[in-house]
C-alpha cells in the first residue's frame, strides 16, 4: 500500500513507541505517523538508494523546519538510514532551497526534509530528493513503500543501544547559513560585473 501523497508522506505525529505493523497500521487507517514508522521508511529509502548508487555507503542529508516533534522523527530516520549503511549529516533546521543547495553542493546522494509545510502543527513528515535535488517520483515512491512492507513482514530485532548511537548523525552543520552565504557570494559576484 501506497505511503506517500501528493507531495511526501504525511501525518498527525504520535509519539509512542509501536511495532512496526501497529505503525504502519495507525498511518495506513488514520494517516498517524510515528518514529517507528519513520525508521523503516529511512531503512527501506537507504535499500533503494543503494540500488541505484555505486557507493555501498552512501553519504545523506537531512534537513528540518521547527514542527514540535521533528527531533524525535529526524533521530528516527537518522537510524533507518543507518541501520541499512548510509552515512548521515544534518543541515538542520533549513528551508527547502537551502537544502537542494546542500544536496548539490556537496554531492549528497540524497537528502531528507522532515517537514508537513503547511500543514497543521501537529503534522510533520517527510519529502524525499535525489542526489539533483528533485523529489522522488511515482515510481520511486511505490518501491520505497514496497520495501517497508517487505522490512515490516520480517522478523527481525535491533538491539536499543545500537539504536541510540544510530540516532547521532556522522556530521552536523548549519546548513542554512552555508545556503546565506552561497547567495551573499552569487550576488556579490553579479554587483562585481
Amino acid at each position: 500500500m501506497q505511503l506517500f501523497g501528493t507531495d511526501g508522506v504525511r501525518g498527525k505525529v504520535e509519539v509512542t513507541d509501536k511495532s512496526y505493523d501497529e505503525a504502519l497500521s495507525l498511518y495506513h487507517n488514520q494517516r498517524t505517523l510515528t518514529p517507528s514508522l519513520m525508521r523503516v521508511i529511512g531503512e527501506a529509502t537507504a535499500i533503494e538508494i543503494q540500488s541505484r548508487c555505486d557507493n555501498s555507503n552512501p553519504c545523506v542529508v537531512i534537513g528540518w523546519d521547527n514542527r514540535p516533534n521533528n527531533s524525535l522523527l529526524t533521530k528516527a530516520l537518522t537510524q533507518g538510514l543507518a541501520i541499512q549503511g548510509c552515512e548521515v549529516h544534518w543541515a538542520g533546521e533549513i528551508a527547502t532551497p537551502g537544502l537542494h543547495y546542500c544536496i548539490l553542493e556537496s554531492g549528497y546522494a540524497a537528502g531528507f526534509r522532515v517537514t508537513a509545510s503547511h500543514n497543521p502543527a501537529h503534522d510533520s513528515g517527510l519529502k524525499i530528493f535525489d542526489k539533483f535535488g528533485f523529489k522522488t517520483y511515482p515510481e520511486r515512491e511505490m518501491e520505497i513503500s514496497r520495501i517497508v512492507e517487505n522490512l515490516i513482514s520480517e522478523d527481525r530485532e535491533i538491539d536499543d543501544v545500537l539504536l541510540e548511537k544510530m540516532s547521532k548523525p556522522t556530521n552536523q552543520f548549519d546548513g542554512g547559513k552555508k545556503h546565506q552565504q552561497a547567495l551573499q557570494n552569487r550576488l556579490k559576484l553579479i554587483e562585481d560585473m
